[in-house]
């Protein structure tokens, strides 16, 4: 198993639902659709699902990446109303809830505001999945659980599963106490809390309570999303390193290749200047011969003697 998510929550929904290639769930918050994501593992699985997700950005990404999900972009509360919702350049700390903003504007953080439309779950659920059953609810909203959970109707719908972030956002703080009593008064039991998410069970599925009993651990057998990324990064990068040292071989043997080549080609022009240092010198000779043999000639006819005999030769 790849594990996408931020705290192994997706390994902990494996178990209870191992085996099987099919399934939906609904995740308030939805995020990215990969980085940190609870339900990327069970999409690759097959499984489709409703995602809501305001964030304009991670929205978009969304519905790029999920084309065989639900995808809304807008808010989930207990009515149906139009709020704000700060936009943060870390878009997974995004929230409707003021306190988040009260921090962001005490620490500096920089993101936008913007009216967002804002449905109840129960509404958003009649609308888009009645009739199905919902294997697990994920809420991750910074600080806006209560909201989303008073505008969802347990008795209607029921979820398996259902987690939900519970530390006051980036703290240790927990936080259900604001909002657990409204899972437990629907027949929810508590059943694990991973020091971020607390995770309950429906109590007429009570007998899926023992995968909860022990965290993640070597027997779920899985990596996490960072680490196979790492090591697919590094063996691109040693296939790369491969293909150029198998290049560079090739190009030194075509060197090797080409040196041979131009050795032969220097030894040929030596043997073909040493033909041409003969044939130059057999040339000189024969001039040097046919100069004699023209002094000589001209010697001859040029000569009183041999003028005479010439004279004598032709009175006779």
């Amino acid at each position: 198993m790849i594990s996408y998510a931020q705290n192994f929550e997706d390994v902990m929904l494996a178990r209870v639902f191992a085996g099987r290639d099919s399934g939906f769930y609904v995740d308030v918050g939805a995020a990215d659709p990969v980085n940190l994501s609870v339900t990327k593992w069970f999409y690759d699985l097959g499984w489709s699902g409703l995602n809501i997700e305001p964030n304009k950005q991670l929205f978009d990404r969304l519905a790029a990446d999920r084309p065989r999900d639900i995808n809304l972009d807008c808010g989930v509360g207990a009515i149906a109303s139009k709020a704000q919702f700060l936009e943060l350049d870390v878009g997974e700390l995004s929230s409707f809830d003021d306190r988040v903003k009260h921090n962001a504007d005490s620490s500096g953080a920089s993101g936008a505001t913007r009216t967002v439309s804002v449905v109840p779950l129960t509404d958003l659920l009649a609308q888009h999945c009645e009739g199905r059953v919902i294997d697990f609810l994920k809420i991750d909203v910074e600080g806006w659980e209560l909201e989303v959970l008073k505008g969802l109707d347990l008795r209607r719908f029921r979820p398996i599963v259902i987690l939900a972030e519970a530390t006051v956002p980036q703290t240790r703080v927990e936080s259900h106490a604001e909002w657990e009593p409204l899972l437990l008064a629907a027949d929810y039991a508590f059943v694990y809390f991973d020091g971020v998410n607390r995770f309950y069970l429906a109590n007429e599925h009570a007998d899926l309570k023992k995968h909860f009993t022990s965290p993640p651990n070597a027997f779920d057998e899985f990596e996490t999303f960072p680490l196979v990324r790492a090591k697919a990064d590094a063996a691109a990068r040693l296939e790369a390193m491969q293909k150029l040292e198998s290049s560079l071989i090739e190009s030194e043997r075509d060197r090797a290749d080409r040196l041979t080549e131009i050795h032969a080609l220097e030894s040929e022009q030596q043997h073909l200047s040493a033909e041409v240092n003969e044939l130059n010198s057999m040339i000189s000779q024969l001039n040097a011969q046919l100069k004699r043999v023209r002094e000589n000639l001209v010697w001859r006819i040029t000569h009183p003697r041999w003028l005479e005999r010439i004279r004598t030769t032709r009175q006779r």
